[in-house]
């Protein structure tokens, strides 16, 4: 496996971690443990660390991911997604595609240089995450 979940109590986010190869169907089995998880822990935070991932997944794929299963899973629209800037200039250019899925779909997602970055953008506007999880539900 080349990816990891974990919530971070602290900060209160879900923070998933790739590193290597990234398939599609790892990038969705990840994606939906990822929401277990904060749906479990009453978030709406997560930090994607992309920093060391290789994609090997298209456009297309990525494409889906906020726009079918994000939506079958029931990802609380609102919610921010910080991802990592991958080295890999082809991963780099697929995450910016998904923030710009994500963002045209009601999820907030950006790209950030670095995980302090990434941490400081998801803290700069908390919002209250019971209630965006009381709407979802």
């Amino acid at each position: 496996m080349s990816w990891s979940t974990l919530f971070d109590a602290a900060l209160g986010i879900v923070e998933l971690t790739y590193i290597g190869s990234i398939a599609a169907e790892e990038v969705r089995e990840s994606a939906s443990q990822a929401n277990t998880l904060a749906k479990d822990r009453g978030t709406t935070f997560f930090l994607v660390d992309a920093t060391e991932a290789i994609l090997d997944a298209s456009l297309v794929d990525v494409f889906n991911l906020p726009a079918l299963h994000f939506v079958k899973e029931g990802v609380v629209v609102g919610s921010r997604i910080a991802l990592t800037s991958p080295k890999s200039s082809s991963a780099l250019v697929a995450a910016k595609f998904f923030a710009d899925c994500c963002t045209s779909r009601g999820w907030i997602a950006q790209v950030l240089p670095g995980r302090n970055r990434a941490v400081q953008w998801l803290q700069g506007e908390r919002k209250p995450t019971a209630a965006l999880c009381a709407v979802a539900s």
